[in-house]
């Protein structure tokens, strides 16, 4: 089992394997092309969405799972949907 530290809490994690890590690097490759359709910094996003930067950065590399409810804020953020971030292209 693999372990990181939270950026932000510093609470240990178990790094996922197989699937889901798969899901959550699609998912935030997806989420990293439409910041940047909107032209948004990770900041500016981060500030719109009213999460911290440093959890953009680790959605936008796969390194965190999201709740459906900062989902939403990110997708609101750019102004589009949450299918968007998470429909196959």
């Amino acid at each position: 089992m693999l372990w990181k530290v939270c950026l932000i809490c510093h609470a240990p994690r178990v790094l996922g394997e197989g699937k889901d890590n798969d899901f959550l690097s699609s998912l935030g490759r997806r989420i990293r092309e439409l910041r940047k359709d909107a032209n948004l910094t990770q900041m500016q996003l981060a500030d719109r969405a009213e999460l911290h930067r440093n959890f953009i950065a680790d959605v936008e590399r796969g390194k965190r799972n999201l709740s459906a409810k900062n989902l939403n804020k990110l997708a609101q953020a750019p102004s589009c949907s949450a299918y968007q971030f998470i429909r196959r292209p």
